[in-house]
């Protein structure tokens, strides 16, 4: 490079320098305007450019070229690098969300299973509180059913007991 540097004039190094990289296309556009402005052999596709100044562009070119593909590289490492972040960041998301919803599932089936189960035993006590009613009026109405027996034989006693006439006991 410092071949070139050296021949090529200072304000066309300026023009293709920014910084320290050279740029690609302002070199790839000069070469191309050296070969245009080249003559043409009549009757021939072939013509005659200027060697020299052809070559320190190729020169200039392949000293830049491994510090672009190395730029272009390491943006390419930087996009990968990005785009695997995402993705990774996505499935961490994908798979927090599919516990969210397993769990949010699990507490639903949960509370349908502890519905189910509160109407069950609902349902359980209201038949239970059913059959306690009608043990209870059955019961009710057998003892009133011994009671009124009892009365009865209470009440025929009686009966005999005044049909005899008075007693000594009584007087």
């Amino acid at each position: 490079m410092e071949r070139v540097a050296k021949s090529v004039p200072l304000e066309k190094r300026a023009v293709r320098v920014e910084g320290r990289q050279v740029v690609l296309g302002k070199l790839i556009d000069e070469l191309e305007g050296v070969i245009a402005a080249g003559f043409g052999i009549p009757m021939t596709s072939q013509g005659l450019i200027d060697r020299e100044r052809c070559l320190e562009l190729v020169d200039l070119l392949r000293t830049s070229l491994p510090g672009e593909v190395v730029a272009a590289r390491r943006i390419i490492e930087s996009e990968d690098k990005v785009l695997a972040d995402a993705r990774a960041e996505a499935e961490r998301i994908r798979q927090r969300a599919e516990k969210e919803a397993a769990l949010i599932l699990e507490e639903n089936q949960l509370m349908r299973m502890a519905e189910i189960r509160s109407q069950s035993i609902i349902q359980e006590g209201e038949k239970e509180a059913e059959r306690i009613v009608r043990e209870a009026e059955n019961r009710a109405y057998q003892i009133y059913l011994r009671l009124e027996h009892a009365l009865d034989l209470l009440k025929a006693e009686l009966k005999e007991t005044l049909a005899s006439g008075p007693t000594s006991d009584l007087e």
